[in-house]
């Protein structure tokens, strides 16, 4: 039975000491599917085998226990051989300090209790039951504030609290029976203790857990709605292609027309009929055009598409732009950028009634590929760590535009800034051109 409990806290050390290498590192991705099933077991079993054949030489057996531990994570996560051994060492230092630190309030809350109850197999089980929810709990604070991975980053503030409430209440019974604990009760009560004790340490991961996968599920579904939300954006650009190739076709027989009509004018030597016919289809030509041309067919085709929009709703358009022929950005992320940027400039200037104008640059310059948009703003928009704070009824659905416009920056090494003040708001990108 003392062997079936030793193996199963080495278990916890090795379990959560992987989600502690998770916070930090990435996973590897492994062909051979027996490293993810067994290997956390194979690592338990060997740590009791050293622990066991080392058992009177502690710093010894720490000393190869990290050096065993760091070898084998190195199969499973990405990292150099140095950075593996300092988390590791980081590790097995807050499990031996939170074991000091639990052993230090025990002895002050109950004096006699590491004289005379840690020698008792239940007592002590306990103890180090105690020990290791504490060294969960200090995993998931970490965890929680730096996480490279996000795992937790869905839960806010307040969920997360409700998530920790769990390991929180069953530390606080595990130190009541504990303080409780009577050295004359029946085996089977003893027995009673120590399940109730391994359920609260087994529940616990199980929680966890199961949380992860709901966070999963609902990042799976937040980039389900994302990959939906571009194949719109280039459905629409599409589809605006195809009306202006319709119009243009439609556009070229009304020309044709035209022509023979002015040609007609001119060879019955009505000149100023025919003036006055070339002034109004020439002004109406202006007004319907293409005005916009950059070398590039996706740019033209959303630059133009939202241009005409903008006009039709009243909203100023200033655009810069230069050869856009060498644009290192493929079709796909110029769409998501653009589309989304002009989409929210547009939406923005139609909640005001005067002073709607909207600023585009798209240039090329020294290297550098520069995008930015500013618009007229109804009032200032609130900004806290490069998010939007909205206050639309629907705050899920809001800001996948500014996600999906990051996340394609984010691709080709550029940086953002928004600024969203003084009655404007400013989007600007910058993304390097790697030669």
């Amino acid at each position: 039975m003392a062997i079936i409990q030793a193996i199963f806290i080495v278990f916890l050390e090795i379990l959560y000491c992987t989600l502690f290498l998770e916070i930090f590192l990435e996973r590897r991705i492994n062909k051979y599917k027996f490293i993810k099933q067994y290997g956390l077991i194979f690592m338990t079993l060997a740590v009791v085998i050293i622990s066991i054949e080392l058992n009177g030489n502690i710093a010894l057996k720490e000393l190869i226990t990290i050096l065993f531990v760091s070898s084998t994570m190195l199969g499973i996560y990405k990292s150099r051989i140095m950075k593996m051994l300092f988390l590791i060492s980081i590790y097995f230092g807050i499990l031996l300090g939170i074991d000091y630190l639990a052993l230090t309030t025990i002895k002050y809350i109950i004096p006699a209790a590491t004289i005379t109850y840690l020698d008792n197999p239940i007592y002590g089980t306990i103890f180090v039951l105690l020990c290791k929810t504490l060294v969960f709990v200090a995993i998931m604070v970490i965890k929680k504030n730096w996480d490279i991975n996000n795992s937790l980053s869905l839960l806010s503030d307040s969920q997360w609290l409700r998530f920790i409430y769990f390991p929180i209440m069953s530390i606080i019974a595990l130190c009541a029976m504990l303080i409780n604990f009577d050295k004359e009760i029946s085996e089977t009560a003893s027995n009673t203790l120590l399940i109730i004790a391994f359920g609260l340490v087994i529940m616990n991961l199980m929680v966890f857990y199961l949380m992860r996968d709901i966070i999963g599920r609902e990042k799976l579904i937040q980039s389900d709605k994302i990959f939906k939300e571009r194949m719109k954006n280039q459905t629409n650009m599409y589809r605006s292609m195809s009306d202006d190739f319709e119009i243009q076709r439609k556009r070229i027989h009304e020309y044709n027309n035209q022509i023979g009509c002015i040609e007609g004018m001119l060879l019955n030597k009505n000149v100023e009929q025919a003036l006055d016919y070339v002034v109004k289809i020439t002004g109406g030509l202006k007004k319907e055009i293409n005005a916009i041309d950059t070398n590039n067919v996706i740019i033209n085709a959303i630059i133009n598409s939202k241009y005409k929009e903008a006009i039709d709703k009243n909203i100023v358009m200033v655009i810069k732009v230069n050869d856009l022929s060498e644009c290192v950005i493929v079709d796909e992320d110029i769409v998501i950028i653009l589309s989304n940027l002009l989409n929210n400039a547009i939406e923005a200037c139609e909640k005001i009634i005067e002073k709607r104008i909207i600023w585009l640059k798209f240039v090329i310059e020294e290297n550098m590929t520069i995008i930015s948009v500013k618009n007229t703003a109804e009032e200032d928009v609130e900004i806290i760590d490069g998010a939007l704070i909205t206050t639309k009824e629907n705050k899920t659905e809001h800001g996948l535009g500014v996600k999906n416009i990051k996340e394609s920056v984010e691709k080709y090494k550029g940086s953002y800034t928004l600024q969203g003040q003084g009655g404007y708001f400013f989007f600007g990108i910058i993304i390097p051109i790697i030669a």
